[in-house]
């Protein structure tokens, strides 16, 4: 629930004075210099207590306000552990003891005083890690926490959140927050503490760089072949970046060293940095299964995707690994109901359902609508869309989707580490293709969340842990699709450079185009199957007719011996009068190169009259 302003005044924030503590001193800065947009929430209004005057003038405007309870967070000059707790307080007696007892234990304490809030979880976000907890200290006593590593913002980020709070040298800034009832943000403290690693360098095995590599702004797909065909000895220095980057998550696939702390050189020997754990299959499983019918709202999904993808760099505990594996599944639901959601323009019909309601059909009856996916592809990449409506991109998109699709059922039939590698390569791939109009998944969220995922923003991870928070708990069962069998039309391999990629059975069809649903097949060549003739004075006039045609046609070609074709017998007559004309059939001979072949034109005897027809026209040539 929202913070209630109890009484006016009551909480005047430092009043003028000059704060003595690191804490006070992060409280005081953030309400005065609000950093919310970068921060994700809003900070609280306080008092700050520093004397035992402002104490009982405190106490005196408490009782004006009826006593409400209030929030004390006792303040050291020097940050330690075993100092007063922090907790709420129900009376002036209570409040003047843990005045006392502060002043006990530090002669120079503070108190900061703040209307309680009834929190549903807390948490402690650092430039390297976010840690929380249920209730208002869950992740400060360890009170069932959990803790899930991140890439991190850029440098100057964490300075901006470290501005004016007295974060000491060579500490970073430890940013406290509870979620109201509504799951809202609010920041209540900005302390300094030292970093946690988590090992912003990623360097599997001792190696001697023989090759330096610059990310130069490739898209995924080259990255992703890139990745997959560096040879031994090949480092990649990304100066700026950060492991939870997509250049960074193809490089930890597959094992190639990537460094962004410092610059190497080649025939440096770099140490390891101590390789990730292995992937928790199961629990990786276990995060497909549970995400597969998760009752959540398009906008969620979007962040819970997102936060799986971009924190997967650094999974080393079971929870991160299931929260990857329900962002790929949230992933795929998402993707076949945008997919879907534009297939319905080459729908014909008064039938067809609004966009709308397709997105939520899919996106909560997964297994009734993939299969559709597949003639979706086929209509997106091979027949004619009109301008700005499906065609190619939106192709892309779907078979983007299938591949995941693909990748996560090989991977739930047999489930290995290698296979959850490469479902996260396919969700990679899949959350950052775009359509006609922009990023695929700007039907359900804004595009700009996109980009706020990959550059580490401390407001997209804070904003997004009550949805992580509140679905990682969530059991798996077994869904319908464990009985479903992979469509044999689709069927991943390696290609001819070794990147692994899908294949669809219409790419090797010799016209593609015609074996899609709605497509004319493959027209055959005309033939001429009967032919006759007669002679008008020096020109042979010629009847014949071809394949797949009601009526006859006729040529008129010059001879230079018209006696010889009038002595020929006149069995037939004419399809159009009785006129009687002479029966000619035709005959294929090799052409003297043996590349290609003559269609001759002969009489019962098999002599030879006219040379070289194609196909239903007729071409001029000499008498024989």
């Amino acid at each position: 629930m929202e913070v209630i302003h109890v009484h006016p005044g009551l909480y005047p924030g430092a009043d003028g004075r000059v704060p003595r503590t690191q804490k006070a001193r992060g409280i005081v800065e953030l309400r005065e210099n609000p950093i919310d947009e970068l921060l994700g929430g809003s900070t609280p209004e306080f008092a700050l207590i520093q004397d035992h005057q402002q104490l009982l003038d405190f106490i005196e405007n408490w009782k004006n306000a009826g006593v409400p309870p209030v929030f004390c967070r006792p303040c050291p000059v020097r940050p330690r552990h075993g100092f007063v707790d922090s907790g709420p307080v129900q009376t002036p007696g209570e409040l003047c003891d843990m005045w006392s007892a502060a002043l006990s234990h530090d002669p120079e304490a503070e108190l900061l005083l703040m209307a309680p809030i009834d929190a549903s979880l807390s948490a402690i976000y650092t430039p390297t890690s976010l840690s929380y907890g249920p209730g208002n200290d869950g992740a400060t006593a360890g009170n069932q926490s959990q803790m899930i590593f991140h890439g991190g913002p850029p440098q100057y980020t964490v300075d901006k959140i470290a501005m004016g709070k007295g974060i000491a040298d060579g500490e970073v800034p430890y940013v406290e927050v509870v979620y109201d009832g509504m799951s809202v943000p609010r920041i209540v403290q900005a302390r300094s503490g030292p970093k946690i690693d988590n090992q912003p360098d990623f360097v599997p095995d001792r190696v001697v760089v023989k090759e330096i590599v610059l990310p130069n702004g490739e898209d995924l797909i080259e990255w992703e072949q890139r990745a997959a065909s560096f040879g031994e000895g090949t480092v990649i220095y990304h100066p700026g970046g950060n492991r939870a980057s997509h250049y960074a998550i193809h490089c930890v696939n597959n094992n190639i060293p990537y460094i962004t702390t410092f610059e190497p050189e080649v025939g440096r020997v770099i140490e390891p940095t101590g390789a990730l754990p292995p992937p928790d299959v199961e629990q990786f499983l276990s995060g497909i299964m549970a995400g597969t019918s998760l009752d959540i709202d398009f906008d969620e999904a979007v962040q819970l995707m997102l936060f799986g993808l971009h924190t997967s760099a650094f999974n080393s505990t079971p929870l991160s690994w299931k929260i990857s594996g329900m962002a790929a599944m949230q992933c795929l639901r998402l993707g076949a109901a945008a997919c879907l959601g534009e297939y319905r323009h080459h729908q014909r019909g008064h039938k067809r359902l609004a966009r709308r309601q397709i997105f939520h059909n899919a996106f909560a009856d997964f297994f009734g609508h993939q299969k559709r996916m597949v003639t979706a592809y086929r209509s997106f990449q091979y027949t004619r869309w009109r301008s700005g409506y499906g065609g190619p991109k939106w192709g892309e998109c779907a078979y983007q989707n299938l591949f995941l699709w693909m990748e996560i059922m090989e991977f739930v039939k047999s489930p290995t580490a290698q296979g959850a590698s490469h479902v996260m390569d396919a969700l990679n791939r899949a959350v950052n293709v775009a359509h006609n109009g922009g990023w695929l998944f700007n039907k359900f969220a804004p595009g700009a969340l996109l980009d706020q995922a990959a550059q580490g923003s401390p407001a997209f991870l804070i904003k997004a842990l009550p949805i992580v928070s509140r679905f990682s708990t969530v059991e798996q069962h077994e869904p319908d699709w464990l009985r479903m069998r992979k469509p044999r039309v689709l069927k991943i391999d390696n290609d001819e450079s070794g990147v692994r990629r899908l294949f669809h059975k219409v790419e090797s069809h010799k016209y593609p185009s015609h074996v899609v649903r709605g497509e004319p097949k493959p027209k055959p060549k005309p033939k001429i199957t009967q032919i006759q003739g007669v002679m008008r004075n020096h020109i042979l006039h010629l009847q014949y007719k071809v394949t797949g045609k009601v009526n006859y046609k006729t040529k008129d070609i010059p001879v230079l011996n018209p006696d010889m074709v009038r002595g020929l017998d006149h069995k037939v007559v004419s399809w159009a009068t009785e006129t009687p004309y002479i029966r000619f059939a035709l005959r294929e001979i090799p052409d003297p190169t043996g590349e290609t072949s003559k269609r001759i034109l002969v009489d019962e005897d098999d002599n030879i009259i006219i040379l070289d027809f194609s196909g239903e026209e007729i071409r001029e040539s000499n008498l024989i």
